[in-house]
């Protein structure tokens, strides 16, 4: 869906009225097809102390709707380990350096994974990654870089507008 009109409304009603009743009317008007088999659901995560101030995580939320409409498990795969700058006003290569190395596997779910060498998603071969807005994939990208690395087999990347 496009990031305009009553999409866009959605998304800012969520994210900064705290609207959680909208992610259901947001998921439920998003035409997005249940994958075959068994996926792990997760979400760009956000900066932990922004996440306690907000009280929630939008793309989270969205993926946890997500999850629930499929009947798929959500899993916090990925944590932030740092706090990056807002994304809007940047050009693509400052969105790439702004997020790269801000994404890491969560210690926390680590025993659903096995660990090796690297860490090794064991028994999570298959991931979908949710975010609320897909602007330049450099957020997206740079959690499946982390995801991949981490031994996952196929991640799907979506988000709700773009």
């Amino acid at each position: 869906m496009r990031y305009s009109g009553v999409v866009r409304k959605i998304i800012k009603a969520i994210k900064y009225r705290g609207s959680y009743d909208m992610v259901a009317e947001l998921v439920g008007i998003w035409n997005l097809q249940r994958l075959d088999g068994e996926w792990i659901i997760t979400a760009v995560p956000m900066w932990e102390p922004k996440r306690k101030l907000r009280g929630f995580n939008q793309a989270e939320l969205i993926a946890r709707m997500v999850a629930k409409r499929w009947g798929m498990e959500y899993r916090e795969l990925l944590t932030r380990t740092r706090e990056t700058m807002p994304m809007y006003g940047l050009k693509r290569e400052e969105r790439i350096e702004n997020v790269g190395g801000a994404f890491e596997v969560n210690h926390k779910s680590q025993t659903r994974l096995a660990a090796r060498q690297v860490l090794q998603f064991s028994n999570v071969q298959r991931i979908v990654l949710v975010d609320d807005v897909w602007t330049s994939g450099a957020t997206m990208s740079e959690c499946v870089r982390v995801l991949y690395q981490a031994g996952a087999g196929r991640v799907v990347m979506v988000s709700v507008a773009r």
